[in-house]
């Protein structure tokens, strides 16, 4: 059944007034479908990554280069990507990096580089590839945020070589100030006054020529488009240019309700959390709403906003005693959601975190952009397994010294009062609340990682064995079936690994290192696999495909106490060793090979959790060195895969049921009604609109989830 003709469905139907509850109401169904005092992120910062033109992940950029980032001259850079470059991130979600990768077969630079001041700056790009306009400011919106500024030195030989498919992302930029994506195409600003060698004379001809897509590719001004000007701090671009290949390592986050990830639409805002009492508040989530979140996804962070119109908060640091997150499946949908605490988390709810938090003065503030973004992210000490479905989130705190009465908090009416509800009362130890008036929620984002834990049966407990692997010289390798990876679509990038402490010697399961370990040689290969696990050779090439990808080299810091041990029964996945060149997964089986050498420091060893012989994942090992050639029988190692998800081939199926029907109308027509939400904004110009609307009814008209061309590369 549809709700509207294909035919007769026009931007002049969807105007607000027509929007009713009594239409909404039909697709309800849809859419209702301890330890640390320190705020320290749970997973290293920007573990999510992603490279900007995709299809250069697996090899480099048709023999291309850029000149400009780390060039010996002055230059000012722009450069744009189209918003499906990086859809698969939601709304919500933070920068934190960006990285790029040599274009030569030499090492460089050959001496040190120093750069007075290398500033970059992001934002979202009024400007769509091929429309860049010459005069920079007419192509930023205006929450163009500089992430990184000051000097900058590269040391000798410190970017990579190219050694055949691609060099790895050794030119590796951390932010300074995390950029929050709103949606839309990506905007990238480099500015810097040319380098000088140890700081003396004029580095001419010492710059590096770094991995870029040329002007022949057929994707120039539709994906990306990038302008420069020989000069510092240029207001005006006046060359073409190639586009820097360029990963971005990128806090994942989902802000909640969805339609309001840049604007508010609650009927008043909320007093009563982060003040001088104490306060529980209770979220259900709707499953729909968490439809980024790949099943399996490690939940790490949330945090909230203040109301529009707010000064900032607090104006000096705020601290409580105690700050606790619970975090569960739900057992209710947000429309049947009980007044008491206890009635909707199931029974796998974990304490995530516990004891002392300080907000520092103005953590949460205005913004420019018509809407108040999320403040600074509160970190989980340990991090809670997506199982899918609805999950429920409990916050209670104590009273904050230094906060006053507290801000003002946002709130937004979710889809129908429904996808999102909120129950609070004003007390740390309440086992009842009440539901905020107009049944608003408070705004919330939640921050996830996206990753699988394999093997599967070992999600969220010990695999009951445990074995080293940061030790002495050994070569360990992991065949794993493709039944063990569903939420791994073929296309994604396999981008970091983390593993976990057995607890099997409890004397031992502690975090881990005591003090900062260094492991001589942490080489990762990553191939489509030969053999099932249950058949796996013992020469460890036989195992190997011939896509196989050094995706690391070289030593490893494990930083003291990395691996993290909460609680008495299994693990945490906490220390994500993020590989510097991604494999493209392919589909089947994967195919993990690591060569180590000996570990210095950290204090005594530990054991890693995992299991022999167990389904699905099979391992081989040798001890005498890390150049082995042959394996015995070994543990397979609860292994957690951080990965990207490929650009979604269909954003009209707006709740990733695989059709676009009635559910997905109704969704479109509430993101069509807020108009300033990205929600339903598949030409990526940062509102859902009238433009809008052609690409959704094709969709509905089909039925059939069908690639969008925006989408597609």
């Amino acid at each position: 059944m549809r709700l509207i003709a294909p035919g007769l469905l026009t931007p002049a139907l969807l105007t607000p007034a027509l929007l009713t509850p009594a239409l909404l109401t039909l697709g309800a169904i849809a859419l209702c479908a301890p330890a640390h005092a320190q705020n320290a992120p749970f997973n290293p910062p920007g573990s999510a990554r992603v490279v900007l033109m995709r299809k250069y992940a697996p090899g480099w950029g048709l023999g291309a280069f850029d000149t400009s980032l780390v060039n010996e001259s002055a230059r000012t850079l722009e450069w744009v990507f189209h918003g499906s470059q990086i859809s698969m991130f939601p709304p919500g979600s933070r920068i934190a990096s960006a990285a790029f990768r040599n274009s030569s077969t030499s090492n460089g630079p050959l001496q040190q580089l120093d750069f007075a001041d290398w500033s970059l700056t992001l934002s979202r790009s009024l400007a769509a590839p091929g429309s860049l306009s010459s005069t920079i400011a007419e192509n930023g919106a205006s929450d163009s945020t500089p992430v990184r500024s000051g000097p900058l030195t590269l040391l000798p030989g410190s970017i990579e070589r190219n050694t055949g498919a691609t060099a790895p992302f050794s030119f590796f930029v951390p932010f300074e100030n995390a950029f929050a994506y709103s949606g839309g195409h990506l905007r990238l600003l480099m500015s810097h006054g040319g380098a000088t060698i140890g700081g003396g004379t004029r580095a001419a001809g010492m710059g590096v020529t770094l991995d870029a897509a040329g002007g022949w590719d057929p994707d120039r001004n539709v994906q990306f488009q990038a302008r420069r000007a020989d000069s510092a701090n240029a207001a005006v671009t006046t060359l073409n240019d190639n586009a820097p290949v360029t990963r971005l390592g990128v806090d994942a986050g989902v802000a909640l309700p969805l339609l309001t990830a840049t604007a508010s639409n609650g009927i008043r805002g909320f007093e009563g959390a982060l003040g001088a009492g104490g306060f529980s508040g209770q979220f259900v989530i709707g499953a729909e709403q968490l439809r980024h979140v790949p099943r399996g996804s490690l939940i790490t962070w949330l945090a909230f906003r203040l109301a529009p119109g707010e000064s900032a908060w607090p104006e000096t640091d705020a601290t409580t005693a105690g700050f606790e997150i619970e975090v569960a499946t739900s057992t209710s949908e947000p429309e049947t959601m009980g007044t008491f605490f206890g009635s909707n988390a199931d029974s796998d709810a974990i304490l995530v975190r516990d004891g002392t938090l300080t907000i520092p003065a103005g953590a949460l503030a205005p913004t420019n952009r018509g809407a108040t973004w999320f403040g600074m992210p509160i970190h989980f000490q340990r991090g809670f397994v997506y199982k899918g479905g609805n999950l429920c989130v409990t916050v209670r705190h104590a009273a904050f010294v230094g906060a006053g009465i507290g801000p003002k908090l946002d709130t937004a009416r979710a889809a129908g009062g429904k996808s999102v509800r909120t129950i609070v009362t004003g007390s740390q130890t309440g086992v009842n609340g009440a539901f905020l008036p107009a049944d608003d929620s408070i705004a919330l984002e939640l921050g996830y990682t996206p990753s699988l834990n394999v093997p599967r049966v070992f999600e969220t407990e010990s695999g009951g064995s445990g074995a080293w692997l940061f030790e002495t010289p050994r070569v360990h390798q992991l065949v794993i079936d493709e039944a063990q990876l569903p939420e791994m679509k073929p296309g994604s990038t396999v981008d970091g690994i983390a593993f976990r402490i057995s607890p099997v010697s409890l004397p031992a399961f502690v975090s881990w290192p005591n003090g900062d370990a260094s492991v001589s040689q942490f080489d990762v290969t990553l191939s489509t696999a030969q053999r099932s696990a249950l058949q796996m050779s013992t020469t460890f090439s036989t195992n190997e495909g011939p896509d196989k990808v050094l995706v690391r080299s070289g030593p490893l810091l494990v930083p003291s106490q990395a691996m993290k041990v909460i609680g008495s029964d299994v693990g945490e996945h906490s220390f994500i060793i993020p590989f510097t060149r991604p494999f493209v997964y392919a589909g089947g089986g994967l195919c993990i090979t690591m060569r180590v050498g000996q570990r210095v420091g950290g204090d005594a060893a530990v054991n890693f959790d995992g299991r022999f012989n167990t389904s699905g994942v099979g391992a081989k090992r040798a001890t005498a060195s890390a150049s082995e050639t042959v394996g015995n029988n070994a543990l397979a190692f609860a292994t957690r895969l951080v990965f990207t998800p490929p650009v979604p081939t269909c954003p009209a199926d707006l709740n990733a049921d695989g059709v676009v029907d009635d559910a997905d109308f109704v969704l479109f027509l509430e993101a069509y009604e807020f108009l300033t939400t990205p929600a339903a904004d598949f030409d990526y110009d940062g509102a859902t609109a009238d433009s809008d609307f052609s690409v959704f009814v094709m969709a509905y008209d089909a039925l059939v989830c069908a690639p969008s061309g925006d989408a597609a590369e």
